[in-house]
């Protein structure tokens, strides 16, 4: 759940994030200070597992998804 207010700097940071990952940056950005270290670690684990393509189409984590990427490449 999400505290009244919080809500708004949670999405400014999470889009924030995403632009910032694509463009390859690695420091933590201005939208995102406000956000507590473990939501911002939460965050930085969305954005990176979505990266990886482990979502199913409800960006929901798919550890099928997952297992396939790390599947054995030599087979």
């Amino acid at each position: 759940m999400v505290r009244s207010g919080y809500e708004g700097v949670a999405k400014e940071a999470f889009d924030t994030m995403e632009k910032k990952t694509k463009e390859g940056g690695e420091d933590r950005p201005e939208a995102c200070e406000p956000l507590s270290g473990d939501d911002y670690t939460t965050l930085l684990t969305a954005t990176a597992v979505d990266g990886l393509g482990w979502t199913n189409t409800d960006n929901q984590f798919d550890k099928l998804k997952m297992m396939e990427s790390l599947g054995d490449e030599d087979q």
